[in-house]
């Protein structure tokens, strides 16, 4: 099975969100918006990969970041899953205009409020709002969110 993470970083104020716009892969997710992320690494933790890939991304250093923590996860490919992704949220300090050009397209701050006009990957129109209610509310269940798509 392949492992990997998911983070929407939300700027301190709560209002903004990174999402990244593909341009390479996988394909059914080029043109779409989505949480920047990526594979676990072999001897990896999702934590630590979700911190790496954060920081390879949007290239903020893992020291900026006020919080950064999991709250769900969901598999999919048939009854043997053929991948599992860990979410994670993230708030950090973030400029209204962040911009940077990856090679997997530009992350951009987005409104929250506009969430369901993004032209994004399906389930983010239901991850952000956990990942923000996760950010907000100290009584989230971080543990308990699990999803088989």
């Amino acid at each position: 099975m392949k492992n990997y993470v998911i983070i929407f970083t939300f700027n301190t104020r709560g209002d903004k969100v990174l999402l990244i716009k593909k341009t390479k892969r996988p394909a059914h997710h080029v043109g779409l918006l989505n949480g920047v992320g990526g594979k676990v690494e072999e001897g990896e933790t999702g934590q630590e990969a979700a911190e790496r890939e954060f920081t390879e991304e949007t290239g903020i250093p893992v020291s900026d970041v006020v919080t950064i923590d999991r709250y769900g996860c969901m598999q999919g490919g048939g009854i043997e899953p053929a991948w599992h992704v860990t979410c994670y949220y993230a708030v950090v300090d973030f400029a209204d205009d962040f911009s940077v050009d990856t090679e997997e397209g530009p992350i951009e701050a987005y409104d929250v409020c506009d969430a369901m006009d993004w032209k994004a990957v399906p389930n983010v129109s239901w991850l952000v709002p956990m990942a923000y209610e996760a950010a907000n509310d100290p009584d989230f269940d971080r543990g308990g969110a699990f999803y088989n798509v």
